[in-house]
Protein backbone atom coordinates (compact mmCIF):
# COMPACT_ATOMS: atom_id res chain seq x y z
CA UNK A 1 0.00 0.00 0.00
CA UNK A 2 1.17 3.36 -0.74
CA UNK A 3 2.23 5.50 2.08
CA UNK A 4 -0.99 8.30 2.72
CA UNK A 5 1.85 10.63 4.00
CA UNK A 6 4.16 13.20 2.12
CA UNK A 7 6.50 15.63 3.31
CA UNK A 8 6.10 18.53 0.51
CA UNK A 9 9.30 20.15 -0.94
CA UNK A 10 9.40 23.68 -2.00
CA UNK A 11 8.53 24.72 -5.58
CA UNK A 12 7.33 21.11 -5.93
CA UNK A 13 4.36 20.58 -8.40
CA UNK A 14 1.33 19.87 -7.14
CA UNK A 15 -0.57 17.67 -9.26
CA UNK A 16 -3.88 16.48 -9.33
CA UNK A 17 -3.04 13.17 -8.24
CA UNK A 18 -1.31 15.10 -5.07
CA UNK A 19 -4.62 16.45 -4.44
CA UNK A 20 -6.86 13.42 -4.65
CA UNK A 21 -4.49 11.19 -2.81
CA UNK A 22 -2.47 13.51 0.20
CA UNK A 23 -5.65 16.03 0.42
CA UNK A 24 -8.55 14.98 -0.81
CA UNK A 25 -9.05 12.30 1.09
CA UNK A 26 -7.70 13.32 4.18
CA UNK A 27 -9.17 16.29 5.15
CA UNK A 28 -11.76 16.62 7.60
CA UNK A 29 -14.74 18.06 6.26
CA UNK A 30 -16.30 21.20 8.80
CA UNK A 31 -20.48 20.79 7.93
CA UNK A 32 -22.72 22.92 9.50
CA UNK A 33 -25.29 19.97 9.22
CA UNK A 34 -26.04 16.57 7.53
CA UNK A 35 -27.29 18.66 4.43
CA UNK A 36 -23.95 19.95 3.83
CA UNK A 37 -22.09 16.03 4.42
CA UNK A 38 -20.71 14.81 0.46
CA UNK A 39 -23.51 13.78 -1.47
CA UNK A 40 -23.67 10.25 -3.16
CA UNK A 41 -21.08 11.47 -5.91
CA UNK A 42 -18.05 12.06 -4.05
CA UNK A 43 -18.43 10.12 -0.70
CA UNK A 44 -15.98 6.83 0.17
CA UNK A 45 -15.77 4.40 2.93
CA UNK A 46 -13.36 6.18 5.34
CA UNK A 47 -14.38 9.72 4.39
CA UNK A 48 -14.39 11.73 7.44
CA UNK A 49 -16.85 14.96 8.62
CA UNK A 50 -17.20 16.83 11.75
CA UNK A 51 -20.60 18.04 11.83
CA UNK A 52 -21.12 21.59 13.82
CA UNK A 53 -24.95 21.34 14.39
CA UNK A 54 -24.54 17.94 16.24
CA UNK A 55 -20.80 18.68 17.61
CA UNK A 56 -19.72 14.67 16.27
CA UNK A 57 -17.43 13.15 13.99
CA UNK A 58 -18.89 10.77 11.67
CA UNK A 59 -17.28 8.21 9.62
CA UNK A 60 -18.69 7.43 5.78
CA UNK A 61 -19.18 3.40 6.58
CA UNK A 62 -21.12 1.85 3.78
CA UNK A 63 -24.26 2.64 1.45
CA UNK A 64 -26.74 0.67 4.19
CA UNK A 65 -24.80 2.16 7.48
CA UNK A 66 -24.34 5.32 6.00
CA UNK A 67 -22.42 8.51 8.37
CA UNK A 68 -21.86 7.33 11.67
CA UNK A 69 -19.63 7.80 14.62
CA UNK A 70 -15.90 6.00 14.60
CA UNK A 71 -17.37 2.16 14.02
CA UNK A 72 -15.18 0.99 17.04
CA UNK A 73 -16.10 2.59 19.52
CA UNK A 74 -18.98 2.86 21.56
CA UNK A 75 -21.35 5.30 21.18
CA UNK A 76 -22.59 5.47 23.96
CA UNK A 77 -26.11 6.68 25.47
CA UNK A 78 -28.43 6.31 22.37
CA UNK A 79 -30.64 8.74 20.80
CA UNK A 80 -34.68 8.58 21.99
CA UNK A 81 -37.20 9.33 19.57
CA UNK A 82 -39.80 9.25 22.33
CA UNK A 83 -39.06 8.63 25.98
CA UNK A 84 -36.10 9.16 28.09
CA UNK A 85 -34.47 12.82 29.02
CA UNK A 86 -33.49 15.60 26.39
CA UNK A 87 -33.95 13.32 23.60
CA UNK A 88 -31.80 10.82 24.67
CA UNK A 89 -32.18 6.94 26.14
CA UNK A 90 -32.45 7.99 29.89
CA UNK A 91 -35.21 7.24 31.75
CA UNK A 92 -35.28 8.77 35.36
CA UNK A 93 -38.94 8.16 36.94
CA UNK A 94 -39.26 9.73 40.55
CA UNK A 95 -43.36 8.82 40.89
CA UNK A 96 -45.12 5.91 43.08
CA UNK A 97 -46.55 3.96 40.57
CA UNK A 98 -49.73 0.74 42.13
CA UNK A 99 -51.72 -0.59 43.04
CA UNK A 100 -50.95 -3.73 40.72
CA UNK A 101 -50.45 -7.58 40.32
CA UNK A 102 -50.52 -8.61 36.74
CA UNK A 103 -48.40 -7.70 34.24
CA UNK A 104 -48.25 -4.04 34.23
CA UNK A 105 -45.95 -1.46 31.97
CA UNK A 106 -43.53 0.34 34.56
CA UNK A 107 -44.64 4.30 33.54
CA UNK A 108 -42.84 6.22 31.48
CA UNK A 109 -40.23 3.30 32.07
CA UNK A 110 -39.97 3.29 28.14
CA UNK A 111 -37.41 4.16 25.31
CA UNK A 112 -38.00 4.34 21.51
CA UNK A 113 -34.59 4.43 19.67
CA UNK A 114 -33.57 3.57 15.83
CA UNK A 115 -30.89 1.38 15.98
CA UNK A 116 -28.07 0.36 13.59
CA UNK A 117 -27.49 -3.26 12.25
CA UNK A 118 -24.54 -5.39 14.07
CA UNK A 119 -24.19 -2.63 17.03
CA UNK A 120 -24.13 -4.12 20.78
CA UNK A 121 -26.65 -2.93 23.06
CA UNK A 122 -27.01 -2.71 26.37
CA UNK A 123 -29.88 -2.15 28.88
CA UNK A 124 -29.84 -1.33 32.72
CA UNK A 125 -32.58 -1.02 34.95
CA UNK A 126 -33.73 -0.77 38.71
CA UNK A 127 -36.99 -0.54 39.63
CA UNK A 128 -37.93 -0.39 43.92
CA UNK A 129 -41.23 -2.54 44.44
CA UNK A 130 -43.17 -3.15 47.89
CA UNK A 131 -45.72 -5.44 48.58
CA UNK A 132 -48.49 -5.10 50.81
CA UNK A 133 -47.93 -8.19 52.05
CA UNK A 134 -44.48 -9.38 52.88
CA UNK A 135 -42.51 -12.48 51.08
CA UNK A 136 -44.18 -11.85 47.84
CA UNK A 137 -42.43 -12.66 44.54
CA UNK A 138 -42.21 -9.75 42.01
CA UNK A 139 -41.14 -9.85 38.54
CA UNK A 140 -39.43 -7.10 36.40
CA UNK A 141 -38.84 -7.77 32.66
CA UNK A 142 -36.80 -5.87 30.23
CA UNK A 143 -39.06 -5.68 26.61
CA UNK A 144 -37.75 -4.86 23.56
CA UNK A 145 -40.86 -4.64 20.82
CA UNK A 146 -42.74 -6.98 22.94
CA UNK A 147 -40.43 -9.64 23.40
CA UNK A 148 -38.59 -10.44 27.29
CA UNK A 149 -34.74 -10.33 27.11
CA UNK A 150 -33.86 -10.60 30.92
CA UNK A 151 -36.17 -10.78 34.08
CA UNK A 152 -35.11 -10.51 37.92
CA UNK A 153 -37.16 -12.06 40.80
CA UNK A 154 -37.07 -11.35 44.22
CA UNK A 155 -39.22 -11.20 47.35
CA UNK A 156 -40.51 -7.62 48.34
CA UNK A 157 -42.22 -7.17 51.25
CA UNK A 158 -44.15 -3.96 53.04
CA UNK A 159 -42.28 -0.68 52.64
CA UNK A 160 -39.81 -0.01 55.78
CA UNK A 161 -39.57 -3.60 56.61
CA UNK A 162 -35.82 -4.12 54.84
CA UNK A 163 -35.14 -7.42 52.78
CA UNK A 164 -35.11 -7.33 48.96
CA UNK A 165 -37.02 -4.56 47.29
CA UNK A 166 -34.71 -3.70 44.47
CA UNK A 167 -34.57 -5.24 40.97
CA UNK A 168 -31.38 -4.74 38.84
CA UNK A 169 -31.11 -6.08 35.73
CA UNK A 170 -28.26 -5.72 33.13
CA UNK A 171 -28.55 -7.23 29.39
CA UNK A 172 -27.14 -6.77 26.32
CA UNK A 173 -28.47 -7.87 22.55
CA UNK A 174 -28.10 -6.95 19.21
CA UNK A 175 -31.28 -6.49 16.66
CA UNK A 176 -32.05 -5.69 13.09
CA UNK A 177 -31.56 -2.02 11.93
CA UNK A 178 -35.23 0.57 12.31
CA UNK A 179 -36.97 1.53 15.33
CA UNK A 180 -37.71 -0.34 18.67
CA UNK A 181 -38.92 -0.16 22.01
CA UNK A 182 -37.44 -0.68 24.79
CA UNK A 183 -39.92 -0.92 28.15
CA UNK A 184 -40.05 -2.43 31.61
CA UNK A 185 -42.60 -4.75 33.11
CA UNK A 186 -43.82 -5.58 36.45
CA UNK A 187 -45.82 -8.05 38.00
CA UNK A 188 -46.50 -10.34 40.86
CA UNK A 189 -45.61 -13.91 40.29
CA UNK A 190 -46.14 -15.60 44.08
CA UNK A 191 -48.18 -14.57 47.03
CA UNK A 192 -51.17 -12.65 47.59
CA UNK A 193 -50.30 -8.62 48.06
CA UNK A 194 -50.72 -5.67 45.88
CA UNK A 195 -47.73 -4.12 44.16
CA UNK A 196 -46.26 -0.48 44.31
CA UNK A 197 -43.74 0.74 42.33
CA UNK A 198 -41.82 3.16 44.54
CA UNK A 199 -40.77 6.72 43.39
CA UNK A 200 -38.97 9.08 45.17
CA UNK A 201 -35.38 11.60 44.16
CA UNK A 202 -33.33 8.96 46.12
CA UNK A 203 -34.68 5.95 44.82
CA UNK A 204 -35.99 6.46 41.27
CA UNK A 205 -37.06 3.88 38.56
CA UNK A 206 -34.00 4.01 35.79
CA UNK A 207 -34.33 2.91 32.71
CA UNK A 208 -30.85 3.22 30.38
CA UNK A 209 -30.37 1.89 26.82
CA UNK A 210 -26.66 2.44 25.61
CA UNK A 211 -24.64 1.19 22.18
CA UNK A 212 -21.47 -0.38 23.53
CA UNK A 213 -19.58 -1.48 20.09
CA UNK A 214 -19.58 -3.42 17.37
CA UNK A 215 -20.87 -6.87 17.38
CA UNK A 216 -19.68 -7.22 13.51
CA UNK A 217 -18.67 -4.86 10.73
CA UNK A 218 -20.79 -2.37 9.21
CA UNK A 219 -23.72 -3.66 6.87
Amino acid sequence: MANKYRAWADGETLTAANLIDYVQKQVLINCDSSADYPDSSTRREGMAVYDKNADALKVYTTTTTGWQAPWNMAWGVVPATSGGTSGYGHCRVTSTQGTFTGATDVTNASVTFTAVANRLYKVTAHVDITSSVTGDGAQVQVLVDGTAYATDIVAVNIAGTGGDRFIKIITSFTIAAGSHTVKLQAQRVTGTGNLTIQGATGSPTILIVEDIGPAGAPA
